[in-house]
């Protein structure tokens, strides 16, 4: 395949991906997914960002299931959970044991 220059191989239209990113500032404080309704179809992702240091964030889909260490999911950096069907970001809970824990949150059609 020939580019032109500032080409782009593929092209992803807007509204085929949404990603946004989820800060956990104090630890202990459960913080919940942006709100933005998605179309069904969208297959969600959430991933602990790349830290310098060792952080253990935890991802559930209620407010009271973040603090149950049974009914949350445990990630470590640049851990992943994939292939969820979420109607709306706002699902996902997010928690940390170390302060400004960044996760990212994807939907993709």
């Amino acid at each position: 395949m020939t580019q032109n220059p500032g080409q782009r191989a593929s092209t992803v239209r807007a509204d085929q991906v949404i990603i946004r990113r989820v800060r956990v500032v104090t630890p202990g404080t459960p913080v919940q997914g942006p709100d933005i309704p998605l179309a069904p179809g969208y297959t969600v992702s959430i991933r602990q960002r790349r830290h310098p240091s060792t952080r253990t964030g935890y991802v559930a889909f209620s407010r009271n299931a973040i603090r149950d260490t049974a009914t949350r999911t445990e990630l470590g950096n640049n851990d992943a959970i994939n292939g969820l069907k979420l109607d709306n970001f706002k699902e996902a809970w997010f928690d940390a044991t170390a302060s400004n824990t960044d996760f990212e949150i994807t939907g993709i059609t």
